[in-house]
């Protein structure tokens, strides 16, 4: 059997350090423009080096790889494997993907490539990325490996709320007239990530109701095997417990944990955004 590897991108975050088959995992690193002109790395950035609103500029913004950088990258992947998974955030929240087909739709190398859109971002797409590196570990056959991640793909859900209206707006996932209303009238739109894209389920007032809609949320599944909580870098949300607590008392045999939004999804939804993340067993 050939070799294989997986190309990600860094808005992938995972449930463990140290996975099996990480070994197999590259990845593509975005960038982001914080201020005019001035575009880093957006493995430098930190949380709380974005704003609560974003500016009329338009600041910050994530900066997608060229399509000469992404050429670049499947080229020397081409020298060394024989598959190339390549598994990258939600074609319906970035436009990385698209970008994707169309350099890999003018190359042409030894290497199998599969590209694969998550439908997911942050802990969603990290748990596909952690399947197909666990798959690869296995010496699972790399045709296999394709479907059983495209089985894996709507078998993972995720819910999403922020107070940060204008990154919504920014992202062109809400007009300006929601953003700036929600944000006077201090709403926490809570939003499904369905088939890839933002849906709007509900808004409330509060982190409690927030919390309430998670939780309600969670008992909507019946074979869960993960649940993964994404809160905000800064301190107080101390409803969240309440997760903590659901879990324990109803889900004692489900992996739960909880993380701190990643820079990438902080700058799509707000560094104050946050999310539930449920991955429902599927059988082999």
């Amino acid at each position: 059997m050939g070799l294989s590897c997986i190309l990600t991108d860094n808005a992938a975050q995972f449930t463990r350090p140290s996975f099996q088959g990480s070994k197999y995992v590259k990845y593509l690193n975005n960038q982001i423009e914080i201020e005019k002109g001035q575009i880093i790395d957006l493995r430098q950035v930190k949380i709380n080096d974005l704003p609560r609103r974003v500016k009329p500029s338009g600041l910050p913004a994530l900066v997608p790889p060229s399509i000469n950088d992404l050429s670049e990258v499947i080229l020397s992947l081409y020298q060394s494997y024989d598959d190339i998974f390549i598994i990258l955030a939600s074609s319906g929240l970035y436009p990385l993907y698209s970008q994707m087909e169309k350099v890999i739709s003018n190359l042409h190398g030894r290497a199998t490539i599969h590209l694969i859109d998550s439908q997911s971002i942050a802990i969603g797409e990290g748990q596909i990325v952690q399947y197909a590196a666990q798959f690869i570990a296995e010496n699972m056959n790399p045709a296999k490996i394709d479907e059983r991640l495209r089985e894996i793909v709507p078998h993972i859900y995720t819910l999403l709320c922020t107070p940060n209206l204008t990154y919504l707006h920014n992202a062109g996932f809400i007009d300006y007239a929601q953003a700036t209303v929600g944000e006077m009238m201090s709403f926490l739109p809570i939003f499904a990530l369905e088939e890839g894209f933002l849906n709007p389920m509900d808004k409330v007032k509060n982190y409690r109701n927030v919390i309430d809609c998670f939780n309600e949320f969670i008992d909507e599944f019946d074979n869960i095997e993960n649940v993964s909580l994404i809160h905000p870098s800064v301190p107080g949300l101390i409803e969240a417990k309440l997760i903590r607590q659901h879990m324990e008392e109803n889900y004692p045999q489900v992996s739960y944990s909880e993380y701190v939004i990643n820079p990438f999804l902080a700058s799509l939804v707000g560094p104050r955004g946050m999310g539930i993340v449920i991955t429902e067993s599927v059988d082999r």
